[in-house]
């Protein structure tokens, strides 16, 4: 059937385009060297995250400092606004948000 033919085609070019942008963005922040992974980079294609998370947790590790870059790891991958309220407190909300934020490059 030449609709399912075209659809497997579109699938297989989607697949390699999808390949070639986490290629991207592991080199990116791995560094490969004439694309053979380096040791960070193996580390950060085993973990189930975006590359930039991945490096942020392994070296959080390194440095001792784990907790803390999970901590922001999981703020940076939340695909929703972490501060939620309801429309009758949003000005209460927003003034707090500014309170808690004022010193930090994440909020």
């Amino acid at each position: 059937d030449e609709s399912s033919d075209e659809e497997a085609e579109e699938a297989s070019e989607a697949s390699e385009a999808s390949d070639d942008d986490a290629l991207f963005s592991l080199s990116t922040v791995a560094a490969p060297q004439r694309w053979r992974l380096t040791p960070l980079g193996y580390h950060v294609s085993n973990l189930p995250v975006e590359c930039r998370l991945a490096k942020l947790v392994i070296l959080g590790s390194l440095f001792g400092c784990v907790e803390s870059t999970l901590t922001i790891a999981a703020a940076l991958s939340a695909s929703k606004d972490v501060f939620f309220a309801p429309v009758h407190l949003r000005a209460r909300a927003a003034e707090a948000k500014r309170r808690l934020g004022a010193d930090s490059d994440l909020l």
